[in-house]
């Protein structure tokens, strides 16, 4: 066993754990693992079936990161196919805005000479589409934001499926 592997002890965060057979950290631990209780993990499916395997009593959450990047790139998504079929002076415009779409709606800024609400509702005027996955990626990083017990994020999580699901945006 490495140094570094010496110093980890049982209950004490881990922050990676490698899982190869040959791990000495692993057999070490080996009947220990029902006693994990937390595991924070990205969005790749096969992380989350190994580790209901292997830590069976663990509370598995995927890092916040994760979502916020996949509701970004779903709207990113949504601008780009819009921005294919505009013509060249919107698509450009559209192009520009960028920023704009990928801020909080709390972030937007505002004075006399900008004003990225504007800017933003202007492109929501051309694409109803863009307007629905805005305000999906808002709420989905709300709820990430403000909702911080399970059984609610559980219930807004649903809600907020179904109304992707209704938005019915490709």
């Amino acid at each position: 066993m490495s140094s570094k592997e010496t110093r980890i002890k049982l209950n004490t965060t881990v922050f990676l754990l490698i899982f190869k057979p040959q791990n000495p950290l692993i057999s070490s631990v080996t009947g220990q693992l029902e006693n994990v209780k937390f595991i924070v993990i990205d969005m790749w499916r096969t992380y989350y079936t190994v580790l209901r395997q292997v830590f069976p009593n663990a509370i598995i959450l995927i890092d916040r990161f994760h979502f916020v990047r996949q509701a970004v790139w779903s709207l990113e998504n949504v601008r780009k196919r819009i921005q294919k079929e505009l013509p060249d002076s919107l698509r450009i415009y559209f192009k520009k805005s960028r920023t704009v779409l990928l801020k909080r709606s709390d972030h937007l800024f505002v004075n006399e000479t900008i004003n990225e609400v504007r800017q933003r509702d202007k492109m929501f005027e051309f694409i109803p589409d863009l307007k629905k996955a805005y305000e999906l990626k808002e709420d989905i990083l709300w709820m990430i934001q403000e909702v911080h017990d399970l059984e609610t994020a559980r219930q807004r999580l649903d809600a907020w499926i179904q109304k992707a699901e209704e938005s019915k945006i490709p």
